[in-house]
């Protein structure tokens, strides 16, 4: 059986003198105000982690296409949903290696080499006179996958 002292107790029958950091006492263990905030803060943390990650996978396009702006020219690759897109090149870096294992279009670990192969391979129209590909996904905001089934 568990015995609990809390601090208004522990107050009373030592007549005051308890120490500024003393929340409690259970079963002879002295529990301190740094171990109960750090306790608090590690729940919280589990918590935000289980209510940040999203195991619903969701249909996205991949597409591919080449830009002729002098700026940001060339090819680009895009993940995109109903709701908006994803500039791998620029905003989702991390994607790229993912990308080249979901869609192996070339035998080389060069983005920019998948890409232009990847135009060709999945075209669906041109853009400025260069192909435009275009595949299907699913993805959960941080895993690409080619069926949903994927946990």
């Amino acid at each position: 059986m568990t015995s609990i002292f809390t601090r208004s107790a522990l107050m009373f029958w030592s007549g005051g003198k308890v120490a500024n950091n003393v929340h409690s006492v259970v079963d002879g263990r002295i529990v301190t105000w740094d171990e109960v905030m750090e306790n608090r803060r590690s729940n919280q943390r589990r918590r935000l982690e289980q209510i940040r990650y999203v195991t619903e996978f969701k249909a996205v396009k991949v597409w591919v296409g080449y830009f002729g702006a002098d700026l940001m020219g060339g090819w680009n690759a895009f993940i995109e949903n109903r709701y908006d897109r994803l500039w791998i090149d620029r905003d989702r870096k991390w994607l790229k290696e993912p990308l080249m294992k979901l869609f192996p279009v070339t035998l080389f670990d060069d983005f920019d080499q998948w890409k232009t192969e990847f135009a060709k391979r999945y075209r669906r129209r041109t853009q400025r006179g260069k192909p435009v590909g275009v595949a299907f996904a699913w993805f959960d905001g941080r895993h690409l996958a080619r069926t949903a089934s994927v946990t």
